[in-house]
């Protein structure tokens, strides 16, 4: 019998019987046997330690993904606890009204954003839904619903187009990709503080389509670029940081890649290139 212990634990017992030989184990056999017991006990240990570290791991990312989800539900939600408060009291008053239906209907958007984005970021199947649609028609949509929703916000941000093609036809999940445009154009919008320019370019090299969004933004640190990416990874004082995350995973998902180029107190470029179906 050979055994092979992990922390003074039996983990196996190997049972050995004759050899075939029909010969006695020598010392050398002995000697084999013993080593052998012995990587076992080290292969063991480190397959148990690396499950340790996995669990360890998932642990930490499930308590901060927690964490930072709940305190950005909790600011949404003392807004419309606020409101109630004051509703008795001030219902009679026009302007607490208007003033107080419009930010609990924006905090309610805030919420439901929230758990769109984290669903969003859970589904690691790639989307099934596939159309043909104009990539140009589609940005273009897009860009004017982020204009309309900043005139509503009154934010002083300008949209400049520069649209190198008129059309382009794509195959695949057009609802997403316009996912995608949303959350980085926001994401330029929001890096201006509610003042400043956004430049949208579109063109072609005859292989891929590629899309820039540039803002006139403070920038991102050097430090932070290669981990603007990851998930719950964010600069803003609102939101998650899924975002970006999901803007990646979706360009990805239609064999394309983004990039990102930043200058502090200048600005920051995301370009998106996606290949030309022909």
């Amino acid at each position: 019998m050979v055994p092979v212990f992990n922390d003074k634990k039996l983990e196996i017992l190997m049972i050995l019987g004759e050899k075939l030989s029909g010969d006695m184990f020598t010392h050398d056999d002995i000697n084999l046997l013993g080593i052998i017991s012995n990587q076992l006990a080290v292969s063991i240990k480190n397959a148990q330690l690396y499950k340790d570290k996995v669990h360890s791991e998932r642990l930490a990312s499930i308590g901060m993904m927690s964490a930072t989800f709940a305190h950005e539900i909790r600011n949404p939600l003392t807004s419309l606890k606020t409101f109630a408060q004051l509703m008795p009291e001030k219902y009679n008053d026009p302007e607490f009204r208007d003033s107080f239906s419009k930010i609990v209907e924006g905090e309610i958007e805030r919420i439901d954003g929230l758990i769109s984005d984290l669903l969003d970021f859970s589904m690691e199947k790639k989307s099934s839904r596939t159309n043909y649609f104009d990539l140009v028609s589609l940005l273009d949509e897009t860009v004017n619903y982020v204009k309309e929703k900043l005139d509503f916000e009154k934010k002083n941000i300008g949209i400049e187009k520069n649209y190198g093609i008129s059309a382009m036809k794509m195959s695949g999940d057009a609802t997403n990709l316009k996912q995608a445009f949303i959350n980085l154009l926001t994401n330029g919008c929001q890096a201006m503080n509610g003042e400043g320019k956004l430049k949208v370019d579109i063109n072609t090299d005859k292989k891929h389509v590629e899309i820039a969004i540039t803002d006139t933004g403070e920038g991102i640190d050097p430090d932070d670029i290669s981990k603007i990416f990851d998930p719950f990874v964010t600069t803003k004082e609102m939101g998650i940081g899924l975002g970006l995350a999901i803007s990646k995973r979706i360009v990805e998902d239609h064999k394309g890649s983004i990039h990102v180029k930043s200058q502090l107190s200048k600005g920051t470029t995301f370009t998106i290139s996606l290949p030309v179906q022909i």
